[in-house]
């Protein structure tokens, strides 16, 4: 399980999403190849799969980033169900994008495991993280005295276990009521009692939100090593 897996980069250029802060989709295009280029120069990332959710095809902009970083990268493009993410909001798109890649994607079709990172963003920890995934689903979480809701932006899950437990949990969430699929997901492991889903080593997420439009930056060392001793209160508990 801690051998390289592929890593899935999740994107939407033109949103649907009514909440979504930056919604130009040349600033997102730009904001998601910054991402991706940071990902190919990752000596723990073997290969890359990007899914763009609303049919923008930029692959040859993908495939002109990758043509000398040696790993395998794949390009799938589909449009989701606009309608529902309007009504729903961003994570029922999220949902939708990594169930069409895990069903139709060569290199993740090919591997056990995969670990999936939200698109414009970076995990400069990630050889770490991946060396702490031993489970059938890992992330970071949120909560200080009790695992309130899960951290998406990075997670790491079993192919057959994501198929067959939260292939559809997307479809619970109602952002205009405050359920994100943060809460759908945490919810889901808890019904098919899966425990220790905390990841031991927190992702140190660089990079810019779409939806709220805020800048990531590395966390202070107290406050990294606070939650890392967190995390690993709550992955003997939970």
């Amino acid at each position: 399980m801690k051998n390289k897996i592929p890593l899935l980069i999740t994107t939407c250029i033109e949103v649907s999403a009514i909440a979504e802060k930056i919604t130009d989709p040349q600033e997102r295009l730009r904001l998601t190849l910054e991402g991706i280029a940071e990902w190919l120069t990752n000596p723990a990332v073997e290969s890359l799969v990007v899914v763009e959710g609303s049919d923008y095809d930029f692959s040859a902009k993908v495939s002109a980033l990758s043509r000398d970083s040696g790993k395998q990268v794949e390009f799938l493009r589909f449009r989701n169900d606009a309608e529902r993410v309007r009504k729903q909001g961003k994570g029922y798109g999220e949902g939708e994008s990594v169930h069409y890649a895990l069903t139709r994607s060569r290199l993740l079709g090919a591997s056990e495991y995969f670990a999936k990172c939200t698109g414009k963003l970076y995990v400069r920890n990630y050889a770490r993280c991946l060396a702490a995934f031993d489970n059938e689903f890992q992330c970071a979480v949120n909560g200080k005295h009790e695992i309130e809701s899960l951290d998406l932006r990075l997670y790491f899950a079993g192919r057959e276990f994501w198929l067959k437990h939260m292939a559809d949990a997307h479809g619970k969430v109602d952002d205009p009521a405050g359920y994100f699929l943060e809460y759908a997901y945490l919810d889901r492991l808890r019904e098919v009692g899966l425990r220790g889903f905390t990841l031991t080593v927190p992702p140190i997420v660089t990079g810019r939100s779409g939806s709220d439009n805020i800048l990531y930056q590395p966390p202070s060392l107290y406050k990294y090593l606070s939650r890392r001793i967190r995390y690993s209160i709550f992955r003997r508990i939970y």
